[in-house]
């Protein structure tokens, strides 16, 4: 029996050990300069663009940057994660679609959440995306992404149908783009649902019964368990610049929404704290009175 104990302690270990939480805020790499062979963040295997540590084997491409400036979350949206040191996001230079992965050890939780800050401009597409590192070209569009394009919201992957939504940004003001990945929710396809400035104060059950997420997607070609990257994809079609992008976070542990957010599961708006805590001091009150009588 305590061979088994132990036993059973030890894959319990082995399991939580395996959960990570990934960021970068890009404020410890070099600004004006090219994403590509720089490091700086937590919970990456290689550096942007490398194909394995230590290997000094580039891909992607050279146009997505970083540039200087610090994107903020809008106040209403009650996300808490603050930045320090020298602000930095990244952008792109090109016309046409270029990315910049980073390899990472492949998630194993059953719930990822992430999460990132964006500022589109009008011509700009900008975002996130999924891949094999190995296997990424600087102008991939296959690979499962989330882009800003506009004041557009878009989801595409390879066979799967794009998925849009219009009217999801404010071009030229920084939004909070949330994501929650379910894998394996029916035993074969993971879902993917999308917001864009949820309010958060009210924690994950908050997130998850009170805010519709403005991309809602079931399928099997977005197996989080193939990816071993996470990519920037930056590049305007027009004669502006591609947008900003800024905190990029995710995580498959335990407290996976308070990683990414700064917000507790079980957060309580202010006013809703404060009313409760005044009726705990009223009926405290009350109580004292009863004894007194």
């Amino acid at each position: 029996m305590k061979i088994y104990s132990l036993f059973a302690g030890v894959l319990c270990a082995l399991s939580v050990a395996q959960a990570s939480t990934i960021f970068a805020d890009f404020n410890d790499l070099r600004a004006d300069s090219r994403l590509q062979t720089q490091d700086g963040g937590t919970g990456f295997t290689a550096r942007w663009g490398e194909f394995g540590a230590g290997t000094e084997d580039y891909g992607g491409t050279g146009t997505i940057v970083v540039t200087d400036g610090d994107l903020q979350a809008p106040g209403r949206t009650g996300y808490r994660l603050n930045q320090s040191g020298s602000g930095h996001a990244v952008t792109g230079t090109h016309t046409a679609a270029r990315n910049q992965n980073r390899s990472i050890t492949p998630f194993t939780g059953d719930v990822i959440y992430f999460s990132f800050l964006v500022q589109p401009s009008a011509d700009g597409r900008i975002g996130i995306q999924f891949g094999d590192v190995g296997g990424v070209k600087s102008s991939s569009a296959d690979d499962p992404r989330v882009i800003a394009y506009g004041t557009s919201l878009f989801f595409g992957a390879s066979n799967t149908d794009d998925v849009s939504v219009t009217h999801a940004f404010a071009v030229g003001e920084a939004s909070l783009v949330v994501g929650r990945w379910d894998v394996d929710v029916d035993g074969t396809q993971d879902q993917l649902r999308l917001w864009v400035n949820p309010d958060l104060r009210s924690g994950e059950q908050g997130l998850l019964m009170h805010e519709t997420p403005l991309i809602d997607v079931t399928s099997d070609e977005i197996d989080l368990g193939t990816f071993d990257s996470i990519g920037i994809n930056a590049y305007s079609t027009g004669s502006g610049d591609a947008g900003l992008l800024d905190m990029l976070y995710l995580s498959d542990e335990d407290d996976a929404f308070q990683q990414v957010t700064g917000v507790s599961p079980t957060a309580i708006p202010e006013s809703g704290a404060v009313g409760l805590l005044l009726g705990a001091g009223a009926l405290s009150i009350v109580c004292l009175r009863r004894r007194q009588g």
